[in-house]
């Protein structure tokens, strides 16, 4: 045997371990978990073993994320902890059309080049520095998020561009640039969103779920006025959080970005439709709270039509290629976790409000909001912010107008709480920007790590710190 294969050898059965190892804590844990006597109900003891199964599958990327979240269902169903209906409702959700919608409508821009030329205008504003993208990213955020109501729909709206970023400045998919831009897009679209009454879906949930169990309704300006500040203060800490990846100052001389610009030439008839296209898309997102229509089915009609005669913005060679269609598979198959959660053979919902809520009795102002956002944080392993809002914000806002607190303090730590993540699965537009193929994995898990201990500085040091200034921890 030569000397170079004698050298390889030991590498290859360094990896042949490594992955051994890998393999068997993806069987071992979950069977022990399955095995062990936790004197829990038996369907309950079995999702928590699937479910970490399934957690740990895609930590260690054993296998392709599409296979293990379309299997995950599947064994939910045969250990008889779920039937079809429940084990599948993510496929009769909006969110993995929104993202199918959003990939097209993506690679629409990219395959037209309108993406690349947006890029081009975009980088001569913000700067062609890292910084510089960051900032824009933010600066675009701060300014279609009070309209905007769905985080989905912007990050799919914003994405496309950022990939152009990406393209435009070289940067390579999953590497630690790509995974950076693409996280800064995440906190920027994310974060801010808790700002605003308008800013999502579930911040309305919260309120209207407030005023259900404790009569007590907020307009946009007192909700803008007692969270607009913490939020935007956090959402830009959360996003240049990213600068501690340590990514690469890609420069790129505004000199040279012109003449590239210069020679992209006059817009063709293409990049012209899709440029109209792409502000009905726009326009159509941000009056969703008038027209009511869900930016899953806007998205999905939008891409529907590039197909029509006349129109025709993409062949099928580029829909093939440009779009990630296994990560469709992954999402729906992944919210299963949150959806079996409350199955009547796993009731694991109930349980969770029956261990968490008691505890909340008898403490202080701040330690009652502190356990609260853990609560928050933690519930979304098991449940998305929807479940989670619809199962606890009740019951919490009850506890706190019992204490003689303002209701709205209890859900805006529980939304504070969820603004946390650590898996692509826990929300629509992670695994959306996941989707793209230019985040990578473990640098997700690292980078939320950092954002998650931010996070709770920042609860503790700001956000409470301003919630006492303008009065919510007064007494009624």
């Amino acid at each position: 045997m030569s000397r170079s294969a004698n050298a390889l050898k030991p590498a290859a059965e360094k990896i042949e371990t490594g992955l051994i190892i890998k393999w068997t804590l993806s069987i071992a844990l979950p069977l022990l978990l399955w095995l062990l006597p936790l004197g829990i109900p038996r369907g309950m003891q079995i999702y928590l073993a699937i479910s970490l199964w399934a957690v740990v599958t895609w930590m260690f990327e054993l296998v392709d994320n599409a296979i293990s979240g379309t299997l995950l269902p599947v064994f939910f169903i045969l250990s008889g902890v779920a039937g079809v209906q429940e084990a599948f409702k993510g496929w009769t959700s909006a969110v993995p059309w929104v993202t199918l919608g959003g990939m097209i409508f993506g690679a629409v821009m990219v395959s037209t080049g309108l993406a690349k030329r947006l890029t081009f205008k975009i980088l001569t504003y913000t700067g062609t520095s890292f910084l510089g993208i960051v900032i824009g990213i933010l600066i675009i955020s701060a300014v279609i998020t009070p309209f905007m109501p769905s985080v989905t729909g912007k990050t799919a709206l914003m994405l496309p561009l950022i990939i152009g970023v990406c393209q435009v400045m070289g940067i390579q998919p999953k590497s630690k640039e790509a995974s950076a831009i693409m996280l800064a897009l995440f906190s920027a679209l994310w974060s801010a969103k808790m700002a605003y009454l308008t800013g999502s879906a579930d911040s309305v949930l919260l309120a209207s779920l407030v005023f259900e169990y404790t009569g007590l309704s907020i307009d946009w300006g007192t909700w803008s006025y007692q969270m607009a500040f913490p939020s935007l203060v956090w959402t830009v800490v959360a996003t240049l959080l990213v600068l501690t990846m340590k990514p690469q100052n890609i420069l790129i001389p505004k000199e040279k970005l012109q003449e590239q610009y210069a020679e992209l030439g006059p817009m063709p008839a293409k990049q012209v439709k899709a440029a109209v296209m792409l502000v009905a898309l726009a326009v159509a997102l941000c009056s969703d709270r008038w027209h009511h229509v869900n930016p899953a089915w806007t998205l999905m009609v939008m891409s529907g039509t590039i197909f029509v005669p006349g129109i025709n913005l993409i062949t099928k060679d580029d829909l093939y290629r440009l779009v990630n269609w296994p990560v469709v598979f992954f999402l729906a198959g992944s919210m299963s976790i949150g959806n079996v959660a409350g199955a009547p053979a796993v009731n694991f919902v109930k349980a969770l409000v029956g261990w968490v809520l008691p505890l909340l009795q008898g403490m202080s102002d701040v330690l009652l909001c502190l356990t609260v956002w853990c609560l928050g944080f933690l519930g979304c392993f098991v449940l998305n912010q929807f479940g989670l809002s619809s199962a606890f914000t009740g019951p919490i806002a009850q506890i706190f107008g019992q204490l003689g607190l303002n209701p709205f303090l209890g859900a805006y730590s529980l939304i504070f709480g969820f603004d946390s993540l650590f898996f692509p699965y826990q929300c629509a537009p992670i695994l959306l920007i996941y989707a793209c193929g230019y985040l990578n994995l473990t640098d997700l898990f690292k980078q939320m790590a950092i954002r998650t201990v931010a996070a709770l500085v920042v609860f503790l040091v700001i956000v409470i710190p301003y919630w006492q200034l303008v009065g919510l921890f007064a007494r009624q």
